[in-house]
């Protein structure tokens, strides 16, 4: 009598285990903060200084691209720069909307003059990327943060 007992609690057991997934809340936008799956935006580079050089901070320009099959309708990006002093993080606000996204496969940049700010060439910084997107269940969110260096510009003539 045990033994079928232990096998019914069993087969109970294995019949419900398809039933937590389902029902764990596990939705894209959890998806993305918890396994990383889905980062619907990369980096494809971070640049400074940029002319025109300014005396207050260096300009930087980061370049993105929307590596997701979803349209991205908003997109902020923060540099943390790891100063002792504020302002320490500077946000790159690509300001797309839900009527003008960042198209699957497209790039966007935006340069911003990091007023008291300084980097170093060869130190990697974090890049905190927040964007909302269009997903196949409807908008979902992303939060990670990635490593970059910033590179100079290319030189010119």
């Amino acid at each position: 009598m045990r033994l079928k007992t232990s096998l019914f609690a069993i087969f109970l057991l294995l019949a419900a285990l398809p039933l937590t997934g389902a029902c764990s809340g596990n939705t894209e936008s959890s998806a993305i903060n918890d396994t990383g799956t889905i980062k619907p935006v990369e980096i494809v580079s971070a640049t400074g200084p940029m002319p025109p050089f300014n005396p207050g901070g260096p300009n930087v320009e980061i370049t993105v691209k929307n590596t997701s099959q979803y349209p991205v309708t908003e997109l902020t990006v923060q540099l943390n720069l790891n100063l002792p002093t504020p302002p320490a993080a500077y946000a790159f606000d690509f300001g797309l909307t839900p009527d003008a996204p960042l198209a699957p496969g497209a790039t966007a940049k935006l340069a911003r003059s990091l007023i008291n700010g300084s980097f170093n060439s060869g130190t990697s910084y974090t890049l905190t990327i927040d964007a909302v997107y269009k997903g196949a269940t409807g908008t979902a969110t992303a939060d990670y943060a990635v490593q970059v260096q910033i590179a100079a510009p290319p030189a010119t003539g």
